[in-house]
């Protein structure tokens, strides 16, 4: 008889943080000696990230431009639309591929990182699922599903006409495996647990109460891993920096830290040879390798990114300030939640922002590194083998 596997799937958003997310829950399941499986969106970057043993896919993932539709998308329903929910055969075209690819693994249970269409396969096929990532992946379970963009005025009109829109679709293909409707969008999300990886202070929906949402807040994945590098000598402020060569502000970011008086550790993955040969000197380490945080959290004084929220958790539970340049709205709303904490600073998404100035605020106003250091102490005694543990006895539950 063919083994059963759990199946860890991502479907929707970029960079390797959505399958972060899962890893640490992966290889505690291993050590279980739970037979599992992966399935990512992004196949690209896993090599080194020292994955269990098991069968690797590729997900079911949409991959046209759909036009026509309100834009920017101002809820968890219009982002479906833009991702083959705007038309009920493109959708089942895409359930099609999680049901074979689940049936192919054998699959008894599924835990999902930003993967709706994958909850939609696992309810059609009646597999027990979990979902299980930051609080942008889990919109709060009402109906129609809310403006993410809580600054932008929307007519709720436009709110519902989205949720209808996305929930007919998905009824459509329910009926055709004789499957029973949703009654809204917020009804894919009802599964065997909602895990929230964050605490409620980083949940991007900052009104959510989990209580009355069925969700369930476990605490951010933090988990050392990466190289171990030092600053440069001195007795002048670190700074490390973690960005992506296609943050718009990279270069005048840059630049301001190289006039301050500070010493810099900077990964920034994809950067060409001629901007680390420009930006590299005796106060400005750059490295090609994945850095190991925890070696350098301990004496850092501000610590500079995109927003990413497993970056700014891990940051913010050594009590270190950050200063934020988030690139989309998934980032954007992470920085306001570190803003609402008094712990960093957002930078201008244009790259419009007065960048000297602000790394000197952030290197001497110490309401910063205070709010940070405050945010570590009230989760001082959270413990991450604990957590591990909890979920996936969660897990377990499901197919004992």
């Amino acid at each position: 008889m063919a083994q059963k596997r759990v199946v860890c799937v991502w479907e929707l958003g970029s960079t390797l943080g959505h399958l972060g997310e899962m890893l640490p829950v992966m290889r505690t399941l291993d050590n279980h000696h739970l037979p599992i499986a992966l399935m990512v969106r992004e196949l690209h970057g896993i090599v080194g990230l020292n994955l269990p043993a098991m069968p690797v896919l590729q997900s079911p993932v949409w991959t046209l431009q759909v036009g026509g539709l309100p834009d920017p998308p101002l809820s968890f329903a219009e982002i479906l639309l833009r991702y083959g929910y705007h038309d009920a055969d493109c959708l089942q075209g895409l359930v099609t591929g999680w049901c074979s690819a689940f049936e192919a693994l054998n699959a008894q249970a599924v835990i999902a990182n930003y993967s709706p269409t994958a909850l939609l396969a696992a309810r059609i096929l009646g597999l027990p699922a979990i979902t299980l990532g930051s609080g942008f992946n889990l919109p709060p379970r009402v109906n129609p599903v809310p403006n993410m963009r809580p600054w932008v005025p929307v007519p709720v009109e436009r709110l519902v006409e989205a949720d209808r829109w996305v929930t007919r679709n998905i009824n459509i293909v329910l009926d055709r495996y004789h499957r029973p409707p949703l009654r809204s969008v917020a009804d894919l999300f009802d599964v065997a647990a909602n895990l929230l990886c964050t605490f409620p202070e980083l949940d991007h929906y900052a009104f959510r109460i989990a209580e009355m949402q069925r969700a369930f807040y476990v605490g951010s994945m933090i988990e050392a891993k990466g190289k171990p590098v030092d600053w440069p000598d001195g007795d002048d402020p670190c700074v490390l920096v973690y960005l992506r060569p296609e943050v718009k502000a990279l270069e005048p970011m840059m630049q301001a830290l190289k006039a301050a008086d500070c010493r810099i550790v900077a990964f920034i993955p994809g950067l060409s040879a001629t901007q680390q040969a420009q930006w590299q000197s005796p106060n400005c380490r750059i490295v090609d390798e994945l850095i190991k945080l925890d070696h350098l959290l301990p004496t850092c004084d501000l610590a500079i990114n995109y927003a990413g929220h497993g970056f700014v958790s891990d940051v913010l539970m050594a009590g270190v300030p950050l200063l934020l340049m988030p690139m989309h709205l998934e980032q954007y709303l992470m920085g306001q939640r570190v803003m609402a904490i008094g712990a960093g600073i957002v930078t201008d998404m244009e790259g419009n922002s007065d960048y000297p100035e602000l790394v000197r605020k952030m290197l001497t106003d110490k309401s910063f590194k205070q709010a940070a250091a405050g945010f570590a102490a009230k989760y001082a005694d959270f413990d991450p083998v604990a957590q591990r543990n909890m979920i996936v006895q969660t897990i377990k539950s499901l197919i004992e």
